[in-house]
């Protein structure tokens, strides 16, 4: 309605309401969500999730937002956004191009680093793409995106660390096949419940 796009990843889900556009321009996410907002000075655009809240004028950004996982993230493409827990008085933090604001949902802590942000939003071109990230946090994303329940019982795979970018048009197979790169681990499949163990 007001010239806004937004992407919306695997179980995700974005509301507003119907004054939208008219009176404000206030939006919900849960889930993950790629932004690309048009300017508009008079009406603030507010992305609001389960406990972190992002202002933007017209700007271009990623927020990670799921509820089973311990961070909200959220990755600054273009332009500036302000993001801040609650009220904007507290924990107010704003993000530059390149930059990502990471909200810890239980210790109540926001703060910000560098980041690859258009990395981050690879997954809006049909990849994934992971920095330095555990192999048992990349299974969450494998689930959504294959609609599946992964049990890892290999204690390895919950420590191991894996950076790369896997195209999401490969099998499930394919790609486990990928991120198992020193051919370690062996995967049983029942139904849509997949089970991961050690060799």
């Amino acid at each position: 309605r007001d010239g806004s796009t937004v992407w919306l990843n695997a179980d995700s889900r974005l509301s507003y309401s119907e004054s939208f556009g008219r009176k404000n321009r206030n939006v919900r996410l849960e889930g993950e969500g790629y932004f690309e907002v048009h300017k508009n000075t008079e009406k603030p655009f507010i992305v609001h999730t389960e406990d972190l809240n992002i202002k933007v004028l017209g700007t271009v950004f990623n927020i990670r937002a799921y509820k089973e996982e311990p961070n909200i993230e959220v990755a600054l493409v273009e332009g500036k956004v302000n993001v801040f827990s609650q009220s904007e008085e507290k924990g107010n933090i704003v993000l530059r191009p390149n930059q990502r604001a990471v909200y810890d949902k239980k210790t109540r802590v926001l703060f910000s680093d560098a980041v690859d942000a258009e990395a981050k939003a690879l997954w809006t071109t049909g990849r994934l793409s992971f920095v330095n990230e555990s192999l048992a946090d990349i299974m969450k994303d494998i689930e959504r995106r294959y609609n599946v329940h992964i049990i890892i019982e290999a204690e390895s795979m919950k420590t191991e660390i894996f950076s790369g970018s896997i195209s999401s048009k490969l099998s499930l197979d394919e790609i486990l096949d990928y991120l198992d790169v020193d051919d370690k681990y062996k995967w049983m499949q029942n139904g849509n419940v997949i089970t991961i163990t050690d060799k």
